[in-house]
C-alpha cells in the first residue's frame, strides 16, 4: 500500500477558501499499473460517496479495475478525513487536498473539473459547482463590487511514504544532536561540580594551615 497526497496551487483573486464537494466529488484521475507500468489513457472516477465490493466481497473499495495488460486487479481507496481547504495564504504554493490509499496503482494525472467550492468571507458569498476544467475561473461578487478568480491551477502527486521516511531521518538527525548537547552540559556542570568542590577542599585547607601557623607563631 502506498499513500499518494494529491496537491494543488493556484493563484486565488479575492478567494479566501477552495475546496471540493466532498464526499461527493468526482476525482477524476489517470493510472498506472505498478506491476506492468501500463498506463491508462482514460480518465478513472474516483468518487468518495461511492464504493463496489472487492473480489472477496468482504470489504468495499473506492475504485477497482484489473488491469488490461498484465491481468492484475488492482485497487484505490481515498482516505476518510483527508479532504482539505486550498485558502488565500496558500495561494501560489502546492498544499494537499485529498490523500488516496493505492494498491498496485498509483495515479499520474489529474483533471480538475466541475464541483468546486469557492467562497469569500468578507461577504460571505460561496460559488457552488465551479468549473476548473480550464484550470482558471472568473466571477463576480455582487456584495463586494469586485471580481474573484482562480488562475494558475496546477497539481502534482507526492508519495507520502517517501517524505515519512526522510522525515524519521531528519528526526534521528536531530535527536542525535540533542543529545549530543545534553552531553556536554552535562560534563560541563559535572566540571564545574568538581573545581568549585576542589577549590573549596583546598581553601579548607589552607585555613587550617593559616589557623595552625599561628597558633605555632603564638606558642
Amino acid at each position: 500500500m502506498v499513500k499518494i497526497s494529491l496537491q494543488i496551487k493556484a493563484t486565488l483573486e479575492n478567494i479566501d477558501v477552495l475546496r471540493t464537494c466532498h464526499p461527493n466529488y468526482n476525482f477524476l484521475l489517470k493510472l498506472k499499473c505498478l506491476n506492468c507500468g501500463e498506463t491508462s489513457n482514460k480518465w478513472h472516477d474516483i468518487i468518495e460517496s461511492q464504493t463496489q465490493k472487492t473480489k472477496t466481497g468482504k470489504s468495499e473499495t473506492h475504485f477497482l479495475a484489473k488491469c488490461k495488460l498484465c491481468g492484475r486487479e488492482n485497487s484505490l481507496d481515498i482516505l476518510e478525513g483527508t479532504n482539505g481547504k486550498y485558502t488565500g495564504d496558500d495561494s501560489g504554493n502546492f498544499k494537499g487536498i485529498v490523500t488516496f490509499d493505492c494498491r498496485g496503482i498509483e495515479p499520474i494525472e489529474f483533471m480538475p473539473g466541475e464541483g468546486w467550492i469557492a467562497e469569500v468571507e468578507e461577504s460571505g458569498k460561496k460559488f457552488k459547482d465551479v468549473d476548473l476544467s480550464e484550470k482558471e475561473w472568473v466571477e463576480y461578487d455582487d456584495k463586494l463590487k469586485q471580481s474573484v478568480g482562480i488562475y494558475e491551477f496546477e497539481s502534482q502527486f507526492l508519495k507520502l511514504n517517501k517524505n515519512q521516511k526522510v522525515n524519521i531521518k531528519n528526526l534521528v538527525q536531530n535527536v542525535s544532536c540533542i543529545l549530543f548537547i545534553l552531553i556536554e552540559v552535562m560534563m560541563d556542570n559535572m566540571t564545574n561540580m568538581y573545581n568549585t568542590s576542589f577549590v573549596s577542599a583546598a581553601l579548607s585547607k589552607g585555613w587550617k594551615y593559616q589557623e595552625h601557623a599561628h597558633y605555632n607563631k603564638s606558642v
